[in-house]
């Protein structure tokens, strides 16, 4: 009996051996497991660091490869807006020395042509007096330039147009005027002279000063001077329009006048 005894707690002895044997190998082979499963981990997370590292690497260079460029450009944009601003100033001035230049030009023709043309006024016996009134008598157009002023109670006047010009063939200015009050009813009335001189110094006297719009002794009111062009022709008519809600009149010493004469 204790041979039999002996025996089964040897065999159990061996059986629990085997099976603390086999278990450790188990322990050892998951612990290897384990192991290689983490420098696995390791070598991934190390590769993954490794190429997150490099591609930050990368953009940082493009971007400041990106900003060179922009920033070269933006420069160059800069210089070139800075060259068109300085072409367009020197091209201003010079369209502003053009322009007073050609004011200066126009001025001194515009006085030779006055200077000439009184000449020409002077000499009542000329070849070209005598055809020019020709051309009056054949109802011929013939341009003038006049400096016009008229007086009367508005002095906001639209437009002036043509002139009444009478059969004397010296015609040299012009002065009209009303007799009466005329009432102005609507924007498209038109203030209407009575007669016509065609020699301002037996017209009435005309306005020689730029005061546009002084009171003046009568109520009324003085304009300015303006330069007009007339093409003249014998029967063409001249009339002022005012605005609605205005008498245009006359009294014993104002006349509502419109008056022309030559530039000098």
């Amino acid at each position: 009996m204790e041979i039999n005894e002996e025996k089964k707690i040897k065999l159990w002895e061996d059986a629990f051996s085997a099976k603390l044997d086999r278990m450790d190998k188990a322990i050892k082979q998951t612990e290897t497991f384990v192991e290689s499963i983490r420098e696995s981990n390791l070598r991934e997370l190390s590769r993954l660091n490794d190429s997150f590292l490099e591609t930050v690497g990368t953009f940082k260079i493009q971007s400041n490869n990106e900003t060179n460029i922009y920033g070269e450009e933006m420069h160059t944009m800069l210089e070139s807006l800075s060259s068109k601003t300085k072409e367009f100033i020197v091209a201003e001035e010079n369209r502003k020395s053009a322009h007073e230049l050609m004011q200066y030009t126009i001025h001194q023709e515009q006085k030779r042509f006055n200077q000439s043309f009184d000449r020409f006024w002077k000499t009542p016996n000329t070849p070209l007096i005598k055809r020019f009134m020709k051309c009056l008598q054949n109802n011929r157009k013939v341009g003038f330039t006049y400096k016009y002023s008229y007086k009367y109670s508005y002095s906001h006047c639209s437009y002036v147009d043509g002139l009444e010009a009478s059969t004397k063939r010296d015609i040299v200015a012009f002065s009209a005027y009303r007799k009466s009050r005329q009432k102005l009813t609507s924007s498209e009335n038109n203030f209407k002279f009575d007669n016509v001189w065609t020699n301002i110094g037996n017209g009435l006297a005309h306005n020689n000063k730029l005061t546009s719009q002084n009171l003046v002794s009568g109520g009324g009111f003085k304009t300015g001077m303006i330069d007009v062009v007339f093409h003249l022709q014998r029967g063409d008519t001249v009339s002022v329009r005012g605005d609605s809600g205005y008498d245009m009149f006359s009294n014993d010493s104002f006349h509502g006048t419109f008056s022309g004469y030559l530039i000098a």
